[in-house]
């Protein structure tokens, strides 16, 4: 992949602006049949993770999001995401794909 991006990068570097180096990582994407095994993990307890994420996914999508969640993420949230400015959706929402004239 680097070796079809790499030409393409020298048409568009410019001396002396400043870059910042970035990247996407992508988890959870595989399915079941290809989940890389852990070594160290007890595989009854990551079924029972995989139980439990499912019900709390049904319970909160019955119920509404947030209804219930892990205690580690607190009981008071004093922040709130900003909301002003989202991404548009691209990959959901039909709507949102950009349109070429």
């Amino acid at each position: 992949m680097l070796s079809a991006i790499t030409p393409k990068l020298r048409g568009i570097f410019i001396p002396g602006r400043r870059y910042k180096k970035s990247g996407v990582l992508f988890f959870g994407l595989e399915s079941e049949e290809n989940r890389q095994i852990d070594l160290f993990a007890d595989t009854k307890s990551e079924e029972k993770d995989d139980r439990l994420s499912k019900a709390l996914d049904a319970i909160n999508s019955k119920y509404g999001r947030g209804t219930i969640f892990h205690l580690s993420e607190g009981i008071k949230k004093p922040w709130q995401m900003r909301r002003d400015m989202p991404t548009p959706n691209y990959t959901t929402s039909w709507s949102q794909i950009p349109v070429v004239k």
